[in-house]
């Protein structure tokens, strides 16, 4: 059910994955932060790209608030590359920068380690983030920002391809599916598209 309404969200979406599996090349420790409104895909996003990811060999997966930094210490001592995605990053405040400082301190020449942050814009936030670990952005020259695009398809079409997908999971036609008014369709489109992604989480 699910499934089929996520392999909806991230048509279009190739060519910014394969953008992203190259930036994964190389060793080192880097960071992207991923912007757009709610209901474009960046929850998905993060999704795909680590189960691209780990599915090459990497440890990959959503790291959940508050982080565990001893899980995540643990999972850096494999020697495998990393790649953690953290949506709603804004959210975040200072466990963020904890998650940054550890990954940060992990980085070696011999392997990569990514961390993909995602939001709906790139506020006050950010470069309270910036700041507050410093010593990371500095270093690196990390942080770059990576608007998402709108998806090719229109918000109400979107909502009637993941009622169709619904529906066929049911085996059977809901009687009656009302559109959400114009201005809330993206914050509907977007509780469906992460209505299960704990558990994919860290």
């Amino acid at each position: 059910a699910a499934s089929d309404v996520y392999k909806r969200q991230i048509q279009g979406r190739e060519e910014l994955l394969d953008e992203f599996s190259r930036w994964c090349e190389g060793s080192g420790f880097e960071v992207r932060l991923i912007t757009g409104q709610g209901g474009q895909g960046k929850s998905r996003f993060l999704r795909e790209l680590c189960k691209l990811r780990g599915e090459a060999g990497w440890v990959a997966g959503l790291l959940r608030r508050p982080p565990d930094i001893d899980a995540i210490s643990a999972e850096l001592t494999t020697g495998h590359s990393c790649i953690f995605a953290i949506d709603y990053a804004e959210t975040w405040g200072k466990g963020l920068v904890e998650v940054l400082r550890t990954l940060h301190r992990a980085r070696t020449t011999n392997r990569a380690i990514r961390l993909v942050l995602a939001t709906r814009a790139a506020a006050d936030w950010w470069e309270a983030l910036r700041s507050d670990a410093a010593e990371v952005f500095a270093l690196d020259a990390l942080g770059v920002v990576v608007p998402l695009a709108p998806p090719a398809a229109s918000p109400a079409d979107s909502w009637n391809g993941a009622v169709a997908c619904f529906q066929k999971a049911r085996g059977s036609k809901i009687a009656s599916v009302s559109t959400p008014p114009e201005d809330r369709l993206a914050s509907w489109l977007c509780l469906l598209y992460t209505s299960d992604a704990a558990d994919d989480s860290l």
